[in-house]
């Protein structure tokens, strides 16, 4: 190939590259073989656009030989090459070295050069001369800086805010197959910026563009689909954001496999792990919960708390909170100190359950000098963020006068607020001061339903209480082989006033047969369990 042939060559490869055409461009500046800067363009290409057999060992040296022949566009695109993996501190070195050079090759009118350098000073914060250089390379045609020019329009970044102009050139760059262009362009169709509002031409763009490796149009297309109830398509779509790099649909993919359909906890965690590995800390602290509980993944505590410690120290509350509770609670971790910070930072965040594990440690002086103050301060928060636990201790500082004056009323209502979001114990509270007219007013038909609800859940002293409604009539139509059955089922689970309660149903025949020695044996066990009274019937009878 002479000279001649070598650059007519170049130019239809500028040019396919210029529309977008990068199949063609790669093909031709690889036929090249360093004919000018066309190291530089192989590299970018393979770096934006992996091809089939090309490795980053293929792009670094493309990028190398560059630099090699002096061409500061590869000196920039090392830069960000440095970025992707994760050489941050070689890639501003780079980034220093190239603005120079490129000013020159954007002077003498290098379009690539002008993007490049456009780009540049628009991340470092100078628009007004970002936008010159946009313009430049748009008007000579390239998609990349069409789409550019468009965005600055539309945002008034170095210029002024010009809708009409900001759809012509994201227009231009859509139109070329600029992937980019396509996902912003179907957005305006979605939503009708600035374009009449038109769903199909929308779900049109979005397939372009996630076709042409546009991770967000592919996650916008699989939630279409979903509002559509086509679920095929929407797991197909999702697939395909995930594997281009997207961390919501890899998230959402991972929920998908936690359903109840499509259970397999296995592909959720391979899903959370790649999640993970791009920096999302709600799904490092996802996983560490499955290495937790061994589902999906081997139990394994140590890595659940190496997960959970490296989403809290990048901020994520729940895992600030998590470490909390397993730094008291958990006696192969336990560490005070590090309970205490953090709970303390999830606190600053304003976490609820962070809130109400520090009022415990201020209320019992768990790693802190006891301050029932303090920790009533800190369940009242925990409470007004809605958090039941919270409520349930702060109504036991009212009912106790711990830390707050003594209020049973305003104990009644945060039990009753704590039970209504489901706190087993709360209900079983609100039901006695229900019964007894403490705080409330006396209303035995809710005491009873609190204790329903209760014992639902398996409340032992919930259990007896709700014999004992049934036993006396209170609340409920008083039925004795009822109130036998619960008696029964609370002594089962070791309740003395239960067992005391159902000897005397045996011993007088009351809602079951009469049985005067499993009374006796009833009261003989409540006693040993330190019932008094169940002693002094005991003696009474001679026993």
């Amino acid at each position: 190939m002479d000279a001649t042939e070598k650059q007519q060559l170049y130019l239809r490869a500028q040019e396919h590259f210029r529309n977008n055409e990068l199949d063609k461009a790669f093909a031709e500046f690889d036929e090249l073989g360093g004919y000018r800067d066309s190291y530089t363009y192989l590299g970018f290409i393979s770096m934006k656009h992996p091809h089939p057999g090309v490795t980053l060992e293929f792009t670094a040296q493309c990028f190398a030989l560059g630099r090699k022949k002096g061409d500061a566009k590869a000196v920039l695109l090392t830069a960000d090459f440095a970025r992707r993996i994760g050489e941050g501190e070689k890639a501003l070195g780079y980034a220093k070295q190239a603005i120079d050079g490129l000013e020159v090759l954007s002077a003498s009118d290098d379009f690539f050069a002008t993007y490049l350098l456009a780009q540049y000073y628009s991340y470092t914060g100078n628009p007004e001369k970002a936008f010159t250089l946009a313009l430049k390379a748009a008007e000579r045609g390239y998609c990349a800086a069409e789409f550019l020019v468009s965005q600055m329009y539309a945002e008034g970044s170095g210029t002024n805010v010009d809708e009409v102009k900001a759809v012509n050139y994201i227009e231009k760059s859509a139109y070329k197959n600029y992937g980019e262009a396509q996902y912003a362009l179907g957005f305006r169709y979605s939503k009708g910026n600035g374009v009449p509002q038109d769903d199909d031409m929308a779900l049109k763009l979005y397939q372009m563009a996630a076709e042409s490796g546009i991770s967000g149009a592919a996650y916008n297309l699989a939630l279409w689909y979903e509002r559509n109830y086509d679920n095929a398509n929407c797991f197909r779509w999702l697939r395909r954001a995930a594997l281009l790099g997207d961390v919501p649909a890899m998230m959402k993919l991972a929920m998908f496999y936690e359903g109840e359909s499509e259970h397999d906890s296995s592909s959720a965690c391979l899903w959370y792990d790649m999640a993970a590995s791009k920096g999302s800390s709600e799904a490092i602290f996802l996983l560490g919960e499955h290495f937790e509980s061994g589902e999906g993944v081997p139990k394994d505590m140590k890595r659940a708390v190496e997960c959970f410690e490296t989403a809290a120290q990048a901020g994520y509350n729940p895992a600030q909170s998590k470490l909390g509770y397993i730094y008291k609670n958990e006696t192969a971790f336990l560490n005070p100190e590090r309970s205490i910070y953090w709970n303390n930072k999830a606190a600053e965040n304003g976490d609820m359950r962070a809130l109400c594990n520090l009022g415990l440690a201020y209320e019992f002086g768990n790693g802190v000098e006891k301050d029932p103050k303090k920790a009533f301060d800190l369940y009242l928060k925990s409470a007004r963020l809605g958090y039941d636990r919270g409520m349930y201790n702060l109504a036991f500082c009212y009912m106790k006068g711990n830390g707050t004056r003594e209020d049973h009323w305003q104990a009644a209502q945060y039990f009753e607020k704590a039970a209504q979001k489901g706190h087993v114990n709360a209900m079983y509270n609100i039901g006695v001061m229900y019964l007894n007219g403490d705080g409330v007013n006396k209303d035995c038909k809710r005491a009873a339903e609190w204790f329903y609800k209760a014992a639902q859940n398996n409340n032992i002293e919930s259990i007896f209480y709700l014999g004992y409604c049934y036993l006396n009539g209170l609340g409920v139509k008083k039925y004795p082989a009822m109130a036998v059955h619960y008696f029964r089922k609370a002594a089962d689970g070791g309740d003395v006033e239960a067992m005391f309660n159902l000897g005397y149903c045996y011993y007088n025949g009351n809602g079951v047969g009469e049985d005067r020695v499993m009374a006796k044996k009833l009261w003989k066990k409540a006693a040993a369990e330190g019932h008094a009274y169940a002693r002094e019937v005991l003696d009474s009878i001679g026993e």
